[in-house]
């Protein structure tokens, strides 16, 4: 097994001074870590959007959402792997924010403040 030297942490803090047009005035932090594990690699990421004012309306949104996500990509040749999944939206009082493709925003929860668990599993293979 690698040494813990060879964890790669990251991190991104996005802070928009203005809104997209229309929408929610966001505010993002990330962070995660990758680390080689024998043939494969995990990745953990912790993600925290901020979007207390709706800059349309000019009034506070509190559709605060948390996400957790995991990755074991497993590499069964030089051009194939697998990947395993896992990933967690924790939805505040007002949001409803439900994963899509590859744990990625891409739904809604069924009602709002409603968390939302979701799993999947890929297969990538390079030509």
């Amino acid at each position: 097994m690698p040494p813990l030297a060879v964890v790669e942490p990251f991190f991104d803090i996005d802070r928009e001074e203005e809104a997209p047009a229309g929408g929610p005035d966001p505010e993002r932090d990330r962070i995660g870590v990758e680390h080689p594990v024998r043939i494969g690699e995990l990745l953990g990421v912790l993600a925290r959007p901020d979007e207390a004012v709706d800059a349309a309306l000019h009034r506070p949104l509190d559709a605060d959402v948390a996400s957790y996500g995991a990755v074991y990509t497993y590499a069964f040749s030089k051009r194939t792997d697998v990947s395993f999944v896992l990933t967690r939206f924790d939805n505040s009082d007002t949001a409803q924010v439900a994963p899509g493709q590859a744990g990625f925003y891409g739904g809604f929860a069924s009602e709002p403040g409603e968390d939302v668990l979701s799993t999947a599993i890929g297969i990538r293979h390079r030509f």
